[in-house]
């Protein structure tokens, strides 16, 4: 009996949420999408008409057959491919041309425990998380989540400081004085206490490393940086130079130099 070799795709859709698929090399993305309940845009699935194009951030696909119409050889040479016909052949992500909304999908929404708070500097506070059904959460190194901050409905915006590989996930937020999640972390937050986030989002993520990198990161802006570089660190195939500049306004207000 053969197995069949499956992929991860993440849908990058257009109002900054992502969502990742299942998909095997023997199958096109508009199907497994279509498996998902995702409803990417498509017409003819016959790689007639092009409205399903997607651009590919990374990764490598058959690209099937398709007519000049719906799709050129020079999109294709540019990083153009029409799910309808693309089956991949490593995992991939694909920018696609409509919302969410329209797509009748959305951020998930996770429940997790703090396993870890408090500050690392008098400027930046750590938040470290064990999240339930952490084999649903997949992101891309650099995007963000909706933490409701807890005793309240509002959300604050933060993005991962660990890369997508990390059974625990973890944050850097800045002391805000008066802040709504800066008071629940000063007076508040203790190892244990329950919490729920929605995503991932955003659409800064790290890109397939084929070019020498540079990274730029000020204060609590590191945070996407550490999950960037915390990926890179474990792609054995990496061969391309990697350099940090990192800034804060203080030396006091430096973080995580040694995990840099």
């Amino acid at each position: 009996m053969s197995t069949q070799t499956e992929h991860k795709i993440a849908l990058a859709f257009e109002d900054g949420i992502t969502k990742f698929i299942p998909c095997g090399e023997d199958q096109t993305v508009a199907d497994a999408a279509y498996q998902s309940k995702i409803n990417i845009p498509f017409d003819c699935r016959d790689g007639a008409c092009g409205t399903c194009k997607a651009f590919c951030e990374s990764g490598d696909f058959d690209e099937g057959d398709f007519v000049d119409d719906a799709m050129t050889q020079d999109e294709l040479d540019n990083g153009f491919c029409l799910p309808c016909q693309a089956k991949p052949r490593s995992d991939m992500v694909l920018q696609i041309r409509t919302t969410s909304v329209l797509a009748k999908t959305g951020p998930e929404t996770f429940n997790a425990t703090v396993t870890k708070v408090g500050p690392l500097s008098e400027t930046v506070f750590e938040l470290e998380l064990e999240v339930e059904d952490r084999e649903r959460l997949n992101f891309l190194p650099g995007q963000y989540v909706n933490i409701t901050v807890p005793g309240s409905e509002e959300t604050r915006s933060y993005s991962f400081a660990t890369g997508p590989q990390e059974d625990k996930i973890a944050f850097l937020i800045k002391n805000t004085p008066n802040g709504l999640m800066t008071n629940w972390l000063k007076d508040v937050a203790k190892v244990g206490d329950k919490l729920e986030f929605e995503g991932p989002m955003g659409s800064f993520f790290l890109r397939e490393p084929l070019q020498p990198v540079l990274l730029l990161a000020g204060g609590t802006g590191l945070a996407p940086v550490m999950s960037i570089m915390e990926s890179l660190a474990n792609d054995e195939l990496l061969d391309v130079p990697v350099r940090l500049i990192y800034g804060a306004n203080t030396s006091e207000d430096l973080v995580r130099l040694e995990d840099i």
